[in-house]
């Protein structure tokens, strides 16, 4: 079970990432040519639809699922000194809370500004959304899970 759970989110993040890519080009022409929309939304709230199940499944596989996070809880000092094991068990989770709550914070601003602004607005906090992913995601064309930053502890 663990590995179909696993395999279902690691598939997903390519949706979520393509569905973040398509909110920010979304907004970002929408903040150039013309008022918002509702049809300017929909990208927007299918990328906060996609981070919510990510979390939802996420949460699953962090609490129940992972035998790394099982092991990792046994002894937390020898996990933090591990970046591997920090990773999996602080960074990507802290990041991709970080990234829904952008999400978020990106589809209530654009629902709420002004049409002229609400392009800008969802622009802005759906970029740093998809940056918040990009930076917590495991890819798999890098031997090790955080190939583009190292947090400083």
């Amino acid at each position: 079970m663990y590995q179909t759970v696993l395999g279902l989110h690691s598939l997903l993040r390519w949706l979520v990432v393509l569905a973040g890519l398509w909110a920010v080009a979304s907004a970002f022409g929408a903040a150039r040519r013309r008022e918002w929309t509702p049809a300017d939304s929909r990208p927007g709230l299918l990328f906060v639809l996609g981070l919510d199940l990510q979390l939802l499944i996420g949460l699953g596989l962090f609490l129940v699922l992972s035998p790394v996070t099982r092991a990792a809880m046994l002894d937390m000092g020898a996990a933090m000194k591990s970046g591997a094991s920090r990773f999996w068990i602080v960074e990507h989770p802290s990041l991709m809370i970080a990234a829904v709550a952008l999400g978020h914070v990106g589809r209530v601003a654009s629902r709420r500004a002004g049409s002229y602004r609400a392009g800008n607005r969802a622009q802005f906090w759906f970029a740093l959304a998809i940056v918040a992913v990009l930076l917590a995601t495991p890819w798999p064309f890098s031997s090790h899970p955080r190939p583009w930053f190292r947090l400083p502890f």
